[in-house]
C-alpha cells in the first residue's frame, strides 16, 4: 500500500561508536563517493559518518549536520534499492539513527524528523512485506504524519520538498476506510512539484497519481515536463535518478489509453 513511500542516541558529544581511529576523510570526499553511486554508495555513507564525527570532535555545527543529512540520504539509497534483506536493514537502522541524531542536536531543523518519517515508514514496509493487512504501517502511520507536518513547519525544502511528497503519497495511496484523502494528497504532491520541480521524483509521482485518477490530460503535462529534461538541466543532486525517473515515466505515458 505504501510501497513507493519507503517513501539514536550517542553519548556525550554524540559521537558514532564506530568512528575510525584514522583521520577522517573530507567532505569533498565523501561528494565525490556519492557522485558515483550506486557502485560506491556505502562507502559514501560511511564517509559522510566520519565527517560528521569529525565535525563534532571539532565544533563545526554546520559541517556535522549537513554530513549528517548526506547520511541519512546515502543509507535510504541502501535501504531501498538493496537486495539483500540484513543490509536493507542494518541501512534502515543506520538511518533511523542519523535521523534521532539530527532531531536531537538540531530540533529546530527539518532534516532529522523527515528523515526519521522516510526511515519509519521504510521499516513498517519491510515488516509488511507478505502481509494480508499492511498492520506495521497502519500503526506507524500517524507519528510518520506527525514527523512531516513538523519538517513542513520547520522547513519543507529538505530533499527536494520531501515532507510534502512523502505527506501527499500517504493521503494519496492510503484507502479512504483507515484515512486516506486524495484531495489531501494531491494537494501536497502538488506542493513538492511547485517548490521542486526538478527534483525528478516530484513530477514522476504527481504524474502518476494523475494517471491513476484517469486525469489523463493533467498526468501528460507533468510527465512530458520530466521527460523534456536534458542533462544540463537535471537537479545536480539527483543526476543518475532522473535518468530513471525519466524512464519511468515515458513507461507511465505509454500506459495512459
Amino acid at each position: 500500500m505504501l510501497g513507493t513511500l519507503w517513501v539514536v542516541l550517542g553519548i556525550g558529544i554524540l559521537a558514532w561508536s564506530n568512528a575510525p581511529a584514522t583521520a577522517p576523510r573530507s567532505y569533498a570526499d565523501c561528494e565525490a563517493l556519492f557522485a558515483t553511486r550506486p557502485a560506491t554508495i556505502q562507502d559514501a555513507a560511511d564517509c559522510y559518518e566520519e565527517v560528521a564525527t569529525a565535525a563534532a570532535l571539532a565544533g563545526d555545527s554546520a559541517l556535522r549536520l549537513k554530513s549528517l543529512q548526506m547520511r541519512a540520504e546515502a543509507s535510504a539509497w541502501v535501504a531501498i534499492r538493496e537486495s539483500d534483506k540484513a543490509k536493507r536493514s542494518g541501512s534502515i537502522s543506520a538511518g533511523r539513527k542519523t535521523a534521532d541524531l539530527m532531531i536531537a542536536e538540531f530540533p529546530k531543523d527539518s532534516a532529522g524528523y523527515y528523515w526519521r518519517a522516510v526511515y519509519v515508514s521504510r521499516d513498517a514496509y519491510e515488516k509488511d512485506v507478505g502481509a494480508l493487512i499492511p498492520r506495521e504501517t497502519l500503526r506507524a502511520v500517524p507519528g510518520i504524519k506527525k514527523d512531516l507536518v513538523q519538517a513542513m513547519n520547520l522547513g519543507p525544502e529538505v530533499h527536494g520538498f520531501g515532507p510534502n511528497r512523502v505527506y501527499g503519497l500517504i493521503y494519496a495511496q492510503m484507502p479512504a476506510l483507515v484515512g486516506g484523502d486524495k484531495k489531501i494528497g494531491e494537494d501536497h504532491l502538488k506542493k513538492a512539484y511547485a517548490g521542486a520541480p526538478r527534483f525528478s521524483v516530484n513530477a514522476l509521482e504527481l504524474g502518476r497519481f494523475y494517471k491513476d485518477e484517469k486525469r489523463y490530460a493533467d498526468a501528460k503535462v507533468v510527465l512530458a515536463d520530466l521527460v523534456s529534461l536534458t542533462a544540463t538541466q537535471f537537479d545536480s543532486t539527483r543526476i543518475p535518478e532522473t535518468a530513471e525517473d525519466q524512464a519511468e515515466a515515458l513507461k507511465i505515458w505509454n500506459a495512459i489509453p
